[in-house]
């Protein structure tokens, strides 16, 4: 991406990409954050315009367990009333 700053924490392992929006369309971030969610163990988008992130994951891939969770969430909120999809998956 054009512009764009990376900071990284090696210390606890994260690592946060600013940049500007300028030349950049959905489509071209939705593919770059595709290709991020392949590579990384674990990936967060934090803040893009509402449209970049429309149709994607922004909690990258769905961890090891992702099934468990989903169940648990299903019996304890069964009506989706507490956070709706805002963890990985959508739960």
């Amino acid at each position: 991406m054009p512009n764009c700053e990376v900071v990284a924490d090696f210390g606890n392992g994260m690592v946060y990409v600013s940049g500007a929006a300028e030349g950049v369309s959905a489509q071209v971030f939705q593919h770059r954050w595709g290709q991020v969610t392949q590579r990384a163990a674990h990936a967060t988008l934090l803040s893009v315009p509402p449209d970049w992130k429309a149709g994607i994951d922004v909690f990258g891939q769905r961890p090891a367990g992702w099934e468990v969770m989903r169940e648990l969430k299903l019996r304890f909120d069964p009506n989706g009333t507490l956070n709706r999809g805002r963890f990985v998956g959508r739960l």
